[in-house]
C-alpha cells in the first residue's frame, strides 16, 4: 500500500498527527487486506521517518510504538532514522515523486481537490495499491497517554546531546532472550510496578542503523498492567 493522507493548513501537525496517521494506515491495510482472515499481519512493525520530523522524535510518539506490543497488536516496533545528510531513500524518492506530480496541477484550492488529482494523476512504486484520503481532525494520543506518566530519556535530540538513538526497538519481555545476553540487567523507573509480565514492552536503543551494539541498557518501557488505564473512550477528537 502506498498512502497519503492530506490535512487542512489549521490542524496541528505534530506528535498526534503523527499516531492518527499511522494508526489509520493499519486501519486501512487490515480492511484492504486482512479483514477477510486470508492472512495475518505481520509479527513486526518498522516506522521510517526523516531524521529532521519533530513529529516523530518525541515521547508521545515513543509511547504510541511501546503500546502496540504491551496491548499485543504486535510482537515488536521498531522506529528508525538514518542519520544527518543521508543519500535519498526511497521515502525522499516518493516524495519527489509527488512533488512533480501536484506542480503539473495547475491550481488546487482545497484538500479534496489534492486527493482527487493524485488518485487520477499519480502512479505508486512496485505495483502497491494508491490510497489518498483527507483527515480534518487528528486523536489527543498526547493527552490520552498522560494517566501512564511514561517520560523517556535519551531518545530525543537535544542541544546538548547531538549524539542521539537513530534506532527505537520496542519488544515484548518474552522476545528479549532472543535479543539480549543471559543476565542482561533491564532497569525498571516504574516505581508501583515491580512484578514482570512476558507482555511487558522493552525498550532497546542503537545509536545508528548499522551498530552492533545497544546504546544504553534495556529499559522497562511500558508495564503490561499499565493498559489497564487507558481505556478507548477516553481517547478523544483533537
Amino acid at each position: 500500500l502506498e498512502m497519503y493522507c492530506i490535512m487542512p493548513p489549521d490542524v496541528p501537525k505534530d506528535a498526534n498527527m503523527e499516531c492518527t496517521v499511522v494508526a489509520r494506515a493499519l486501519d486501512v491495510v487490515w480492511e484492504k487486506f486482512f479483514e477477510g482472515g486470508n492472512y495475518k499481519l505481520p509479527r513486526s512493525m518498522e516506522v521510517n521517518t526523516d531524521n529532521t520530523t519533530r513529529e516523530g522524535v518525541n515521547n508521545t510518539f515513543a509511547t504510541f510504538l511501546a503500546m502496540l506490543p504491551t496491548m499485543r497488536k504486535f510482537e515488536d516496533t521498531k522506529s528508525a532514522r538514518l542519520v544527518k545528510d543521508h543519500t535519498h531513500n526511497e521515502l525522499d524518492q516518493r516524495f519527489s515523486s509527488l512533488a512533480t506530480c501536484l506542480s503539473q496541477a495547475g491550481c488546487l484550492e482545497d484538500e479534496g481537490e489534492f486527493r482527487d488529482h493524485i488518485l487520477e494523476n499519480f502512479k505508486p512504486a512496485g505495483g502497491r495499491h494508491l490510497h489518498v484520503e483527507v483527515l480534518r481532525n487528528t486523536f489527543d494520543f498526547q493527552s490520552w497517554f498522560e494517566s501512564l506518566g511514561i517520560h523517556f530519556k535519551g531518545i530525543c535530540p537535544t542541544q546538548g546531546e547531538p549524539r542521539v538513538n537513530h534506532v527505537w526497538h520496542f519488544v515484548q519481555r518474552g522476545l528479549s532472550s532472543r535479543l539480549l545476553p543471559p543476565g542482561m540487567v533491564i532497569e525498571n523507573h516504574h516505581e508501583n510496578h515491580v512484578s514482570e509480565s512476558m507482555e511487558d514492552t522493552l525498550l532497546l536503543t542503537k545509536h545508528h542503523l548499522h551498530s552492533s551494539t545497544l546504546s544504553q541498557t534495556p529499559v522497562l518501557a511500558v508495564p503490561q498492567s499499565s493498559t489497564l488505564k487507558l481505556r478507548k473512550e477516553d481517547l478523544m477528537v483533537f
